[in-house]
């Protein structure tokens, strides 16, 4: 069976919110950013502006679980 990894976090955020994480935590404010920036840009996901990445793995898919002969090498 394959699978993607879906442990990482997003933060769906009305304008307030976002207002509120800007305001406060503009370290983490920036880091969103960027994620946000490389998603779209380089991953060409385009993301809702509601949508905050919480860490740098969302959108991160191992392509190899699909392939069970090069995820998986046993040696006998």
């Amino acid at each position: 069976m394959g699978g993607v990894c879906a442990e990482s976090t997003v933060v769906l955020a009305d304008k307030q919110l976002k207002n509120n994480i800007k305001t406060e935590y503009p370290e983490m404010w920036q880091r969103m950013k960027t994620r946000i920036r490389y998603i779209r840009e380089n991953l060409n996901i385009n993301i809702s502006d509601d949508v905050l990445p919480m860490c740098s793995t969302v959108a991160y898919l191992r392509p190899y679980l699909f392939d069970k002969e090069r995820a998986l090498i046993v040696k006998r």
